[in-house]
C-alpha cells in the first residue's frame, strides 16, 4: 500500500477501529516537547490521566494520552490540533503499530529528508516479535560568555546515536551514546548544562574531548513497569524541584512504577557518586576512587477529585554501603528503618498536590521535611529543617493566543538537605539531586511561553534569588547552614534564622526558543543574563546559537 492511501486511511481507523497500543517498554526523554504539550492538554481539561509527578513516561504510554485526546479534538483550537497532529507522527508506531508516517534511510528507496515525517536511519518492526528504531545524532552550539569585563568564547560540535526497539512486545531497550569536541574556553562551554560535571572534559587541563551516554532496559505491563538503567528522572511539581530535577549526573537506577486508574507507586533505587578520593600509585599515575552511596524513593499519589491530586514519598540518601536490603524494599517505612538502622542515612518526607481549580489554570506545591522538632517551630533552630514551592500556572487566557504564564516560590531552610556525614548529604558528584538552589535560599520565578506551532517556540524568564552564604566578605566560614556540602559541625550555634549570613541576591534573565525548520531539525538559541549583588558583585551574560538533528 502506498503512502498517500495510508495517510488517508489512518484517520478513519481513529473513527472505526478500537486503537491497539503497541506496547515497546521504551521510554520518552523528559526533555521532549510533548510533555508541555500533555500538561497544557490537563489544565485546560482535555487530558485528565496524565500525571506528570514523576517523569519519564513510556513512549506507549505518552500515544495513549495523545489518542485520549484526539477524542477530544473538537475542543482543541487550531493550534493544539496541530501539536496533535506533530505528535501522532512522532508517536505514529506506538498509537497505529505502523511506520507509514516515518522516513527510514536505509529501507526506504524513496527517502524524502525534506518531508514532514519523522526521519530515522532505520525504523524496523516485525508484528509484536521485535521492533529497532536507529537515529543519528548531531548537534553544533556556539557559546559567548561575558563575566564583568572579560569575553569567552567557545565552539562545540557532537555526534553520535540511539538505538532503542522491543523484544516481544514488552521487554523495550535504549542506548544513546555522543562523543564531542571542545574548541575555545572551558567557562563559555558550561552554558551546556551537563558539561559541568563532565569527566573527560576536565581529566586534564589542556582536555577538549567530552562524551556522554545512557542506557537502559525495561518491561511494560498496562499496570507495572520496571526499569535498570541510567536515563534522566525527574520527580516532583514546578519549575524546580525538590525531590529529584536535572541538576546533577544521571546515575544508574532500578524503578517500579504499579498503576490502576488513578493510583500510582514509584519506587528508585539509585547507585551514586560518593565522596571522591584521589591517591598516588608509584609507577602507575593515580586512581580516582568514591564512597559507595545510594538514592532511594518512594511514593504515593492519587486522585481525590477529578481536578486534585496528592502524593506522598520519602528519599534517602544512604552512604558506605553498596545496597542495604531493608531500602531494597518498596514497601517500607523509610524513616522508621533509617530509627532502625542506628540512624546513619538521610531521609526526607514530602507532601505535594496538583489543583486544576476551573479550566486553564494550574495550581501546584510541595512541602518537603528533612527533620523538624514541632516544639522548637519559630525558634530558630537548626534542626527544623523544610523546603517547600507553590506555583501556578495559566495557559491559554486568550484563545488566539498560544501563550503560557508561570510563576512559582521556592524557599529552602538553612541546613535543609545537609547531614552531620557529608557523604549523607542531598548530592551526586557534590551536586544537588533537586533544583541548584542551595540552602537557606529562597527564589520567585516568572516565564513566559509562546508557542504559535510545534515547530517554533519561545520563553522568557525571570528571578530573583536570595542566598545566605556560609562566608563573610572576608572569605572567614561562619556556618549559617547556607551550603549542600557543609552540614552543621558540634560547635557550630544551634540558632540558623533565615538568610542568616552574607546576603547574596541574584536578578536572572533568560530567553530561549527554537525553530524546527525541517522535521527533526532545529535552529536553538538561549540568551542569559545573571546579576549578583553582594561583597563582590557581578555580572554574567551568556549567549548561544547552534543547530541539533536527530535523523
Amino acid at each position: 500500500m502506498g503512502r498517500g492511501k495510508m495517510k488517508k486511511i489512518l484517520p478513519v481507523l481513529f473513527l472505526i477501529y478500537p486503537i491497539i497500543i503497541f506496547s515497546q517498554g521504551t521510554y520518552v526523554p523528559v526533555d521532549n516537547d510533548v510533555y508541555p504539550f500533555l500538561s497544557r492538554m490537563k489544565t485546560i481539561g482535555v487530558n485528565d490521566n496524565y500525571y506528570s509527578e514523576s517523569l519519564p513516561l513510556t513512549r506507549n504510554k505518552v500515544a495513549e494520552l495523545l489518542l485520549n485526546i484526539w477524542d477530544k479534538r473538537e475542543r482543541l483550537n487550531s493550534t493544539d490540533k496541530s501539536f496533535l497532529n506533530y505528535f501522532l507522527t512522532e508517536f505514529g508506531y506506538e498509537a497505529f503499530g505502523s511506520l507509514e508516517k516515518y522516513e527510514s534511510l536505509f529501507t526506504d528507496s524513496d527517502f524524502d529528508f525534506l518531508s514532514d515525517r519523522e526521519k530515522y536511519m532505520l525504523a524496523y518492526s516485525k508484528e509484536k516479535e521485535f521492533s529497532i528504531f536507529v537515529q543519528s545524532h548531531l548537534f553544533f552550539r556556539r557559546n559567548l560568555f561575558k563575566e564583568n569585563n572579560a569575553i569567552y568564547n567557545a565552539t562545540l560540535g557532537e555526534i553520535g546515536g540511539r538505538v532503542y526497539g522491543s523484544f516481544i512486545d514488552a521487554l523495550g531497550f535504549e542506548i544513546d551514546g555522543r562523543n564531542g569536541l571542545l574548541k575555545g574556553n572551558k567557562t563559555a562551554a558550561l552554558a551546556e548544562k551537563d558539561l559541568k560535571y563532565n569527566f573527560k572534559l576536565f581529566e586534564k587541563e589542556e582536555s577538549s574531548f567530552f562524551d556522554r551516554a545512557y542506557g537502559y532496559i525495561a518491561y511494560e505491563h498496562p499496570n507495572i513497569n520496571v526499569k535498570i538503567g541510567s536515563d534522566r528522572q525527574i520527580i516532583g511539581y514546578g519549575i524546580n524541584k525538590l525531590i529529584l530535577g536535572d541538576n546533577s549526573p544521571n546515575f544508574d537506577y532500578l524503578s517500579l512504577r504499579l498503576n490502576y486508574k488513578s493510583f500510582q507507586f514509584d519506587y528508585t533505587h539509585g547507585w551514586m557518586l560518593g565522596k571522591k578520593y584521589r591517591s598516588t600509585v608509584i609507577d602507575r599515575g593515580y586512581q580516582i576512587t568514591f564512597e559507595p552511596k545510594n538514592f532511594v524513593h518512594h511514593r504515593i499519589s492519587f486522585s481525590t477529585f477529578k481536578n486534585l491530586r496528592l502524593g506522598f514519598g520519602e528519599s534517602v540518601i544512604y552512604a558506605n554501603r553498596i545496597v542495604d536490603f531493608a531500602y531494597i524494599n518498596p514497601f517500607n517505612f523509610y524513616k522508621s528503618t533509617e530509627h532502625s538502622l542506628q540512624d546513619r542515612d538521610n531521609t526526607l518526607l514530602y507532601l505535594d498536590a496538583e489543583y486544576i481549580p476551573f479550566s486553564e489554570v494550574k495550581l501546584y506545591s510541595t512541602f518537603l521535611i528533612d527533620d523538624v522538632d514541632f516544639s522548637k517551630l519559630g525558634s530558630g533552630w537548626f534542626g527544623n529543617q523544610f523546603a517547600y514551592n507553590i506555583g501556578a500556572d495559566v495557559v491559554q487566557p486568550f484563545e488566539t493566543l498560544p501563550l503560557h504564564f508561570g510563576i512559582e516560590y521556592i524557599r529552602i531552610e538553612p541546613y535543609t538537605y545537609t547531614h552531620r556525614l557529608i557523604e549523607n548529604n542531598y548530592s551526586n558528584y557534590s551536586y544537588p539531586l533537586a533544583s541548584e538552589l542551595q540552602p537557606n535560599s529562597d527564589r520567585i520565578t516568572f516565564v513566559i511561553k509562546i508557542f504559535p506551532s510545534p515547530k517554533v517556540n519561545f520563553t522568557a524568564s525571570a528571578s530573583y534569588q536570595r542566598h545566605g552564604k556560609n562566608y563573610n566578605e572576608n572569605l572567614n566560614l561562619i556556618n549559617v547552614g547556607g551550603e549542600l556540602n557543609f552540614g552543621r559541625r558540634t560547635f557550630d550555634s544551634e540558632t540558623a534564622n533565615f538568610l542568616d549570613g552574607n546576603l547574596e541576591r541574584t536578578m536572572s534573565f533568560e530567553f530561549k526558543g527554537f525553530y524546527e525548520f525541517i522535521r527533526n531539525v532545529k535552529l536553538i538559541g538561549m540568551c542569559r543574563f545573571d546579576q549578583i549583588k553582594s561583597d563582590k558583585p557581578v555580572n554574567f551574560l551568556i549567549f548561544s546559537i547552534g543547530l541539533i538533528s536527530f535523523i
